[in-house]
């Protein structure tokens, strides 16, 4: 088995920059058709298609890689080893600039991605809830906002404090034709969630490992020739960067920054060996059940949700609205609007986070994602107006309904619901022309 040396990485540098360039140069039009295309050859719709469909693809965009780089990079999104390609994964890695060794840019996506997490932007979704804040000033659907707006949307919509120093390097680096006036949005969003879904980083980087394996090498090299003097596995935060940046994986810089910050201990140190080791079991867990749960489709099971924690926070919730209401009487809907930012006419999970930021209530994301089910009655991710006055208003005061809705989730697929939700359309249809019965329920 032969050693894996810095200059062996899988997706080489120059094939990133080539799919990076190509982006780059692409209208937004056109960039956008990447996507479409790869949909009509997903035949199963499990975001999958063959090797042979991804090469044609690749083609019909006029994307030319050597033939060992299309060869690795289609290894490295066969992610559960079943011979597909998860084709939403390599439309992220095209929007993704390779830094440079020693870009000052790291370490202000350091200090921007601290900022969102707190704010609770994370997940498969938070890319574009994020791209959604500038979407108000694109009406063209360009991808791209002038530098004023994009500062003043950073500031009033993401809530960031970015120091202009900082502010000043993002524009530049997003300022895909070198003019100095726009911002591309779209992937400072992608660039800004790098990491927010760290299961699936793991799951990237565990797949990378197996075809590393797979091709006959060996990646240990990359690690232990960083590692402590005399301290097996143990190895400093910048140098276990290196080694997976190194290693040419499916994974952008900034994931690989997220990784670092999960596993670093006090002194900022990492036992490689561990993270190698979960990482393996991240993927193995995926070729059992696919990316489902916080892969590429997010799910929320609330398998870690306590039903009466639910039915107390909820109430709580309604409680604090409704106290907010009677002191400033008529302005209800006037709240949602402002907690709209996008003006889509949906609360996001990360603009029902501001809500309960405003009544003073912190919990957990699990907890956040149950409660906002509590306002989301149609299951569309998001709360609209009559969703929101409804919950305050009209919300059965039942004292096990929240926990009854957890215990439900926690039990049925997401299949089971849709045919459950089928199944009352059906009754209710029948109810209307007078044949429904209790008992049918």
């Amino acid at each position: 088995e032969a050693k894996f040396e810095d200059h062996d990485a899988l997706i080489t540098r120059n094939a990133r920059h080539v799919m990076y360039e190509w982006y780059r140069k692409k209208d937004k039009g056109k960039w956008r058709q990447l996507r479409t295309l790869f949909q009509q050859q997903d035949k199963d719709k499990n975001g999958k298609v063959t090797p042979r469909s991804f090469e044609k693809v690749l083609g019909r965009v006029k994307l030319k890689l050597s033939k060992d780089d299309l060869k690795n990079l289609t290894l490295c999104l066969d992610l559960d080893d079943d011979g597909a390609v998860y084709y939403e994964i390599f439309v992220d890695m095209v929007m993704n600039e390779p830094e440079k060794p020693g870009d000052e840019l790291g370490a202000v996506h350091k200090r921007v991605t601290a900022q969102l997490r707190e704010q609770r932007y994370s997940g498969r979704e938070a890319g574009r809830d994020i791209a959604n804040a500038f979407r108000r000033q694109d009406p063209d659907e360009s991808g791209k906002v002038t530098n004023i707006q994009f500062k003043r949307a950073c500031v009033d919509r993401l809530g960031l404090t970015i120091s202009p120093m900082d502010m000043s390097s993002i524009c530049e680096r997003f300022d895909l034709d070198g003019r100095g006036t726009f911002v591309d949005y779209e992937s400072f969003a992608k660039w800004a969630t790098a990491g927010a879904d760290i299961d699936l980083v793991e799951r990237k980087v565990g797949a990378g490992l197996r075809v590393i394996k797979t091709v006959g090498r060996s990646y240990r090299r990359a690690f232990e020739k960083r590692e402590e003097a005399k301290i097996s596995g143990i190895i400093t935060n910048t140098n276990f960067e290196d080694a997976v940046n190194a290693l040419g994986l499916a994974v952008s810089e900034g994931e690989v920054r997220a990784l670092s910050s999960k596993y670093q201990d006090r002194l900022d140190r990492i036992n490689w060996k561990d993270v190698v080791a979960a990482c393996k079991h991240a993927a193995k867990s995926m070729k059992r059940g696919g990316l489902g749960g916080s892969g590429l489709n997010g799910d929320y099971d609330g398998d870690d949700v306590d039903p009466n924690d639910v039915t107390a926070l909820a109430r709580r919730l309604r409680e604090g609205i409704r106290d907010w209401a009677d002191q400033h009487p008529g302005e209800l809907p006037g709240l949602f609007y402002r907690l709209d930012l996008d003006g889509n006419g949906e609360l996001s999970t990360q603009e029902f986070h501001r809500l309960l930021k405003k009544m003073d209530i912190d919990v957990t994301q699990e907890l956040e994602e149950a409660l906002m089910d509590c306002f989301d009655t149609d299951g569309s991710r998001g709360i609209d107006q009559e969703e929101f006055l409804d919950f305050v208003w009209k919300w059965t005061p039942t004292p096990e309904l929240g926990g009854i809705g957890v215990m439900m989730r926690q039990r049925l697929s997401r299949h089971d619901v849709q045919d459950m939700r089928d199944t009352f359309t059906k009754l209710d249809a029948k109810r209307r022309i007078g044949g429904g019965h209790q008992k049918d329920f």
